[in-house]
């Protein structure tokens, strides 16, 4: 059904989004990174696909492409929530810590009532102690 929906319009994004889905679902990461970047090729602007692209480029192990796809999204919009984490949580599992709590503590003066934000605060307290 997807595929028939693509075929009568190629390049339609909300179709292209839904195939990645699947295609992350069943485990196929680089077909799904495929279909993200088709739909920022037609909308650079789609914050949703940057910041999904990057969560599967990490996955892949391409984590300057996964830096890259997630800080593209805070150039438009510099306090997005999912944007912030997700950079903190790279940088966290990269071991480092700074970063992480840089971009943890944007996030929660930006979105303070926000969920990420709250989860953010719980991380920020489990991260090495700063080396200042």
């Amino acid at each position: 059904m997807l595929s028939e929906a693509l075929r009568k319009k190629p390049g339609h994004a909300p179709v292209l989004l839904r195939l990645a889905q699947v295609s992350e679902e069943k485990g196929n990461l680089p077909e799904a990174a495929g279909y993200l970047r088709q739909v920022l090729r037609q909308e650079p602007d789609n914050a949703d696909a940057r910041l999904e692209l990057g969560k599967v480029l990490f996955s892949l192990g391409d984590i300057r492409g996964a830096i890259e796809e997630t800080s593209g999204i805070l150039k438009a919009r510099p306090s997005h929530a999912d944007a912030l984490y997700n950079l903190g949580a790279i940088y966290a599992n990269l071991g480092n810590a700074e970063r992480a709590r840089e971009y943890w503590s944007r996030l929660i003066k930006t979105n303070p009532e926000s969920s990420m934000a709250q989860r953010a605060s719980t991380l920020l307290t489990q991260l090495p102690a700063s080396s200042l």
